[in-house]
């Protein structure tokens, strides 16, 4: 707290002030700032777009190209121990969040006839938890765009409806 309190021009008890509960507080309100800024970057992305298939692209290539600073975040925490289960609750709110804008993408392509007939309230979260699963298993390498890409167009082959 006082590199903190230094680093914005003020001493230990003011940054406590703004900050009761001390760096556990800090990295709680900084993973909350990335989250809405992250759900940001990807609501701007795919406001781009009207049709429903590059809406889901636009979705998951921002997501793609997000991976790399998300990481730095995740590697941050796992050196703070004791704030890792409650970043791992505001990572969860994130997930939700997601999950929610992937439903209205597809609810909308489904309206639209763009893709088939699905159960909206699990599609999403197969959706998240297949690009989750690829991204974990991929993070590390230079193709993580290219191999995210194959599986968009993996899913994009079985939602899509039939024209």
């Amino acid at each position: 707290m006082e590199d903190i309190g230094r680093a914005c021009g003020v001493g230990k008890g003011a940054a406590y002030y703004y900050f009761p509960d001390g760096k556990k507080q800090v990295v709680e309100e900084v993973v909350r700032e990335e989250n809405k800024a992250f759900l940001a970057r990807i609501e701007v992305a795919i406001s781009e777009e009207s049709d429903p298939v590059a809406q889901l692209h636009k979705l998951i290539e921002a997501r793609a190209s997000q991976i790399a600073d998300y990481l730095q975040y995740t590697n941050t925490l796992a050196e703070i121990g004791e704030i890792l289960a409650r970043a791992n609750e505001l990572h969860h709110e994130l997930y939700l969040q997601e999950a929610q804008q992937i439903r209205s993408i597809l609810a909308k392509g489904v309206e639209s006839g763009d893709f088939k007939e699905m159960n909206l309230d699990l599609m999403p979260i197969i959706l998240l938890g297949a690009l989750r699963s690829v991204e974990v298993q991929v993070m590390k390498m230079p193709e993580l765009k290219a191999v995210i890409f194959q599986l968009f167009d993996l899913v994009m082959n079985g939602i899509r409806a039939a024209h």
